[in-house]
């Protein structure tokens, strides 16, 4: 998450104005609040979209960046769920799809994206939410009935094929090259 704001910035500086969508899979809303609260000074409008409209915003986008958690030896990606969706989208829509890092989340010892463990979180945040309450107080809710269990996979992989170029703090590289980051 430390280089959205570097990438926003260096947007901001080549052009006068533009809009940020910024879409959210998880329940949680982590991400959403931070960009929003990282932008909100020079972005011009910002908007958050429900990931049930997600995909009909990217024919509207002239590019996607996401962030990574981790990226394999070929250029794999590993991020929150819900970024493969979005690859795959926009690489049918014939829009770029950026991956923005840190070089600390190659691993180099890591083949493909068929070796990255993936992470189970808590179901508690798939069932419930926080939210205003009716009272005027902020305050967990739960989504679903009682009885219910659910599944929370926190990250899917994004193979490299769907991933235009790997932006880190030593350069931008083709995914399947992304090694040579470390050198």
């Amino acid at each position: 998450m430390k280089c959205v704001p570097v990438c926003i910035d260096q947007k901001i500086a080549r052009a006068s104005q533009f809009d940020l969508g910024v879409g959210e899979e998880r329940s949680c809303q982590i991400f959403e609040r931070l960009a929003i609260y990282t932008a909100v000074g020079p972005v011009d409008e910002t908007s958050s979209v429900g990931c049930a409209t997600q995909h009909s915003e990217v024919q509207t986008l002239d590019l996607v960046i996401v962030g990574t958690d981790r990226i394999a030896a070929n250029g794999d990606v590993a991020n929150k769920i819900g970024t493969y969706e979005k690859a795959v989208v926009a690489h049918e829509l014939g829009i770029p799809f950026y991956v923005t890092t840190p070089i600390s989340t190659v691993d180099p010892d890591c083949p493909d994206g068929d070796h990255v463990p993936i992470e189970e979180r808590s179901p508690d945040e798939v069932l419930y939410s926080y939210g205003l309450l009716d009272s005027g107080e902020m305050g967990r809710v739960r989504l679903a009935p009682l009885q219910s269990t659910a599944r929370n996979i926190a990250f899917d992989v994004t193979p490299a094929r769907y991933v235009t170029s790997i932006i880190t703090e030593r350069g931008i590289f083709d995914p399947q090259n992304i090694l040579d980051a470390l050198r």
